[in-house]
């Protein structure tokens, strides 16, 4: 029996935009001691989650190159860190011009590790995003408290 997996790069989207909706809503309609955690919720609800679906489907991506694609990932790991670990440091293959990762999992025409791989470029996306969201989010309520005195 397979498992499905209900993290899709179109669930993160629909995350994404439904936490920032909310956090906004609490902002603008919230009274004054819900809105002063529209920020807080932003926060928690943002960034970390998307860096831990990112760190866990780039265990997921190296264990599955490892073991069925050794030499993809021959050809595309890094040693990093003080342990000099081994691993594709997905951060580094996203920000490549060339996309030759890309084309080289898209090559396989495994349809499991496209999906994770596109999941990890979505997850990366959102959390620089969520990250740097939390500065307007802080702004309109900063602007809602002191400015207007709603």
């Amino acid at each position: 029996m397979q498992h499905k997996t209900i993290i899709t790069p179109k669930n993160l989207r629909i995350y994404f935009i439904s936490t920032l909706i909310i956090s906004l809503i609490i902002t603008f309609f919230g009274n004054d001691t819900l809105d002063n955690y529209a920020t807080v919720f932003y926060m928690i609800t943002g960034s970390p989650i998307f860096t831990i679906i990112q760190i866990k489907y780039n265990s997921k991506l190296n264990l599955q190159l490892k073991e069925n694609y050794n030499e993809i990932y021959d050809k595309f790991k890094e040693s990093r860190g003080y342990s000099k670990s081994e691993g594709i440091w997905t951060l580094n293959i996203i920000n490549r011009s060339d996309n030759t990762f890309e084309k080289s999992l898209l090559e396989t025409k495994n349809s499991e590790l496209i999906n994770i791989y596109f999941i990890i470029k979505c997850s990366i996306t959102f959390t620089y995003l969520s990250f740097f969201l939390i500065i307007p989010i802080a702004l309109c309520l900063f602007i809602k408290i002191h400015i207007f005195k709603l």
